[in-house]
């Protein structure tokens, strides 16, 4: 009887560590949920956005587009249409191609590419984005959206190399065993729109730049490879990653290139923090990892 009694005392309790287990992870679930983060964290008063302290009056725009890529991104950016609806004037944001369902906005049309090699998919996504904004000027508004998985949805090789040779460099950083940060320093330094690109391709708009966070301690310049923040990083410290894992002689002929080309300041640096494209540019981060821990550990 006693032995019966001490069974059911445990299942009882490992019933109740399961539920537990369950409700919290529910509540992280809930906590990173994009639309919510939206919810939360913008608010229309009027005509005037809110963004935690800082305030955007709609009105002051000619125009407003929205724009971006990342894994959360699209489900951003149906909640931001519901909230602005008529003011934005058009937008495309860059989704994964098995996101399901997809979000369903008007305004705003959703481009798929694959995730996490780069193909072709994405490079037409980041070209049909760029064209939208061919026009930009400094009477516009350009609310961009970033979220983990943008910088493999958002492939735009520099002149010199192909989708085949990022794609590789990639491919080669994943498997290696290198961290999110020190993959994201090489493709920044390969690509037209990363580490700060976007924002002088931007110049000289008013960028909004909504970045869900998916990096330990929230990296700004390395989550989603930084499209619109200065990047602290350069093509030395390129060279280093390369050859700590051993792949700066496996990379393609033409990345090393660049990079060399780089070191010898041939080409020009990524944009850096006093760069005037970053003046009229506020990142704000509205969601991150740590939110999603705190609601696990107080369900």
């Amino acid at each position: 009887m006693k032995r019966v009694r001490a069974r059911t005392q445990r299942r009882h309790g490992l019933d109740k560590l399961h539920r537990d287990v369950l409700h919290a992870m529910n509540a992280a679930l809930v906590a990173a949920d994009p639309a919510r983060i939206i919810r939360k964290n913008l608010k229309l008063t009027g005509s005037i956005l809110h963004v935690g302290t800082f305030q955007y009056p709609l009105k002051d725009y000619r125009r407003i587009f929205v724009v971006g890529g990342g894994k959360a991104s699209g489900y951003m950016a149906e909640e931001i249409e519901k909230l602005l609806g008529n003011w934005i004037t058009r937008g495309l944001v860059i989704i994964p191609d098995y996101l399901r369902p997809t979000p369903r906005t008007r305004r705003i049309i959703y481009h798929p590419a694959t995730h996490p090699i780069p193909t072709r998919k994405g490079v037409e996504g980041v070209l049909a984005m760029l064209r939208l904004v061919d026009d930009i000027s400094r009477d516009d508004l350009v609310i961009v959206l970033v979220s983990g998985g943008g910088s493999a949805l958002m492939p735009l090789p520099v002149e010199g190399i192909n989708l085949d040779d990022e794609a590789k460099v990639t491919s080669l950083l994943l498997r290696s065993g290198a961290g999110i940060e020190e993959i994201n320093t090489v493709r920044k330094h390969l690509s037209q729109v990363k580490g700060g690109r976007l924002a002088g391709r931007l110049y000289p708009a008013t960028v909004l730049t909504l970045i869900i966070s998916d990096v330990v301690g929230d990296k700004i310049d390395t989550i989603a490879s930084g499209p619109t923040t200065p990047d602290s990083t350069t093509y030395h410290d390129v060279e280093l990653v390369l050859k700590k894992y051993d792949l700066w002689f496996q990379i393609p002929k033409n990345a090393r290139r660049i990079i060399t080309h780089g070191l010898s300041g041939s080409i020009p640096e990524t944009p850096k923090q006093k760069d005037k494209v970053f003046r009229r540019v506020q990142n704000v981060i509205v969601g991150n990892n740590r939110a999603s821990c705190l609601a696990a550990a107080s369900a």
